[in-house]
């Protein structure tokens, strides 16, 4: 779960009012102005510790008018302990996750909350395995296996199947997977399955030609 992803979701949930005074496309506002959509669910394989998004970006969507942030409770319980010996843009990152999950709004904050009519949920640990279809050939839900963290709470951790699954009903279902590399010289020591090239700092391992150097996206 990236920037990416949470700004597709603030895009379709911003109100309309709102969007006008942005530079957005005409024939997007127009397509907005008729949407539906009052209900986000951002899906993502690994944990709270794993996540991409910036701070910045989660905190427009915490913010965001008319809507309310719904996050698993049982995802954050816990976590505090491993807060402090993060790195400090994932430390503020991961204390304001579970300030949202855990923490108790009140004041003009609760009063938001309780009268929005549009919310998304940040649901953790979850591999989409299926897209279901209502019989007419219309999506009408996405199936979820359901993961668990491997190993010591780190940024680093694995996650493995439980081999349980829920279903989300749904209309709509964006991807947002990020890049794929692909091999583009066969003398290079490239991993299919990862989609990286193995490397020492950047440089190239193994490749008959030297000095040849990587862009960080294809680094494993």
């Amino acid at each position: 779960m990236g920037n990416v992803a949470l700004d597709v979701a603030r895009i379709l949930l911003t109100p309309v009012n709102i969007l006008e005074k942005t530079d957005i496309t005409h024939h997007a506002l127009e397509a907005l102005r008729s949407s539906k959509v009052k209900q986000v669910h951002i899906c993502g394989r690994r944990g709270p510790l794993q996540v991409a998004f910036t701070i910045k970006e989660l905190r427009e969507m915490i913010k965001l008018p008319g809507c309310r942030s719904i996050f698993n409770t049982s995802d954050f319980e816990g976590l505090s302990q491993y807060v402090t010996d993060l790195p400090r843009p994932r430390k503020r990152l991961t204390e304001l996750m579970i300030k949202t999950a855990l923490g108790k709004p009140d004041g003009k904050e609760a009063e938001r909350i309780a009268m929005a009519t549009n919310e998304w949920h940040l649901k953790c640990l979850r591999t989409p395995v299926a897209f279901l279809d209502d019989g007419a050939g219309n999506l009408s839900g996405i199936k979820l296996e359901i993961n668990k963290l491997q190993g010591e709470a780190s940024i680093d951790q694995k996650i493995i199947s439980t081999n349980s699954t829920e279903t989300i009903p749904c209309g709509l279902a964006l991807r947002s997977i990020g890049y794929q590399g692909v091999p583009i010289d066969s003398n290079m020591p490239f991993n299919i399955k990862s989609g990286t090239l193995q490397h020492a700092d950047g440089r190239v391992l193994h490749r008959p030609v030297d000095g040849s150097r990587l862009d960080q996206w294809v680094l494993f």
